[in-house]
């Protein structure tokens, strides 16, 4: 087991909070450039409008 004092405990603090931020901003990096997990942070990867655009070959309009 892992023994450390108080001291290294604090000292290795601002790492740990480093890492956090760093493999959280990785995660939802990869969510935003995938597109079926963007949904997972709020941004759905596709949109209507160029599916409809590509299922019938015409322009999607307000009333579409």
């Amino acid at each position: 087991m892992l023994k450390l004092s108080d001291w290294e405990l604090i000292a290795a603090i601002p790492f740990a909070y480093i890492f956090a931020l760093g493999s959280t901003w990785l995660l939802s990096y990869f969510c935003y450039k995938v597109p079926p997990f963007g949904i997972l942070i709020g941004r759905p990867n596709f949109s209507f409008k160029q599916t409809y655009r590509k299922l019938f070959g015409k322009e999607a309009t307000a009333n579409d």
